[in-house]
């Protein structure tokens, strides 16, 4: 269907389109000689982003001294599903960013282990939930330790004060 957008304009609204329905773009030049070949096309879903998803948790009995294992809870959809998550990870010394986990097409997987992590630095991370148009806002940052729990600690001794 021919969305009458014409001109010279990098941007073309398109309105009374469906919400969850797929919809497929491709563009053409048109000038005094004819149509040329279509673009690829482009594939939407009439929608909204995702909501901003919880901040991810700890799961402390699948963590260690270098590795972390974090889980978070399905965001709710909107009008089209989610299809996956994305986790992000600061360096440890609170620099930027970076994708460690990206589940395209995995929404089921809510849990993910990042390896190869100090002892003893604080990670930051941040979890965002995409769908057919992209992602969400980021979640809230949460920060965690790679670190283990002390061990071998002898029992206290009383001593007498006199």
């Amino acid at each position: 269907t021919d969305t009458g957008c014409t001109g010279a304009s990098s941007t073309c609204t398109v309105s009374g389109l469906t919400a969850s329905k797929n919809y497929r773009f491709a563009l053409a030049a048109v000038n005094t000689f004819g149509e040329g070949d279509h673009s690829e096309s482009l594939s939407a879903v009439a929608g909204t982003l995702p909501a901003k998803p919880n901040k991810p948790t700890l799961v402390t009995g699948e963590s260690g001294k270098n590795y972390l294992t974090l889980q978070w809870t399905a965001s709710a959809d909107t009008e089209t599903p989610v299809i996956g998550y994305v986790l992000n990870m600061d360096n440890g010394e609170g620099g930027a960013f970076s994708i460690i986990y990206d589940g395209i097409y995995q929404p089921g997987i809510l849990k993910y282990t990042k390896t190869g992590l100090t002892t003893g630095k604080a990670y930051r991370f941040t979890l965002q939930a995409r769908n057919y148009n992209g992602l969400s806002t980021a979640s809230d940052i949460e920060t965690f330790y790679a670190c283990q729990a002390p061990s071998g600690f002898s029992a206290p001794t009383p001593t007498s004060t006199s």
